[in-house]
């Protein structure tokens, strides 16, 4: 008796933080990264049902993922799946914290593997097609919405799409272009065709991978990684924060060319 009492009280202190790393788990989250926070982010609830707590996530469709926790370590969760639009119940997850408070999400029915990152309060939900672009405070989410919109069919080189999401240098030169194209009657430098994707055609945005850079407190550079009509396209998008929201500067090319510098032809 005294060995088992012992052995609860061992047990008593690494309970306490394995409870409190699943109880801080709700809210939004998404995969990959936080470009997927505008796109397809999930909501992460976490109820008791039973003896076991019981992960729901639902996405923007309205679709649940219900995983029943099996085990609660310091550093994560063991789950089962109990319903689910995309996988057969009883499949089996774990869920590892990162130092970054991401999460790896093992699935253990077949093997593969995926990261789970929280969505910033910040960051808003895509326009649709038309709306005024809304204000972001983190750039990562900007490149993220403008290639969103841009595989939609926004056309960014039309001033009154690029109004609100380009800085005032960047909307003066996409002008400049336009004014000079007219005047001259041939293609605008540097504006022939999708200046976000670097496309002709209007196909999506797949395989998108991005990272961020701080420069200074009001300067930073989103790498972006992605594949478009069949080809790869690595972009570095050079953004500014006016006012507390960030706008689109530059954008830098794999080869060291510039949007700014295209679109200056004279």
């Amino acid at each position: 008796m005294r060995h088992a009492l012992l052995a609860a009280l061992i047990l008593l202190p690494s309970a306490a933080p394995a409870q409190g790393l699943l109880d801080g788990m709700g809210g939004a989250w998404a995969i990959g990264s936080t470009a997927s926070c505008v796109r397809s982010p999930y909501e992460l609830t976490v109820t008791s049902r039973g003896a076991n707590p019981v992960l729901s996530f639902r996405d923007q469709a309205g679709r649940v993922n219900d995983e029943r926790v099996d085990s609660q370590r310091e550093d994560g969760v063991s789950t089962t799946t109990l319903r689910s639009p995309d996988v057969p119940p009883g499949t089996r997850w774990t869920y590892a914290a990162m130092r970054t408070g991401a999460f790896v999400v093992h699935n253990l029915s077949n093997g593969k593997q995926f990261t789970i990152v929280r969505c910033p309060s910040s960051v808003p939900r895509p326009a649709a097609a038309g709306d005024n672009a809304p204000a972001f405070s983190d750039p990562t989410a900007l490149v993220a919405w403008l290639l969103q919109q841009s595989s939609s069919g926004t056309n960014f080189t039309d001033d009154a799409k690029n109004a609100d999401v380009f800085s005032p240098g960047l909307r003066a030169a996409l002008r400049a272009s336009a004014a000079r194209s007219r005047r001259e009657g041939a293609p605008p430098c540097g504006a022939n065709g999708d200046i976000i994707r670097d496309s002709q055609e209007t196909g999506r945005v797949e395989n998108l991978r991005l990272s961020t850079q701080a420069a200074a407190p009001d300067r930073a550079t989103v790498a972006a990684s992605f594949d478009v009509d069949g080809y790869h396209r690595d972009r570095r998008f050079m953004a500014v924060n006016l006012d507390g929201a960030w706008k689109l500067e530059n954008v830098i090319e794999a080869d060291g060319s510039s949007l700014r510098r295209s679109l200056d032809c004279r």
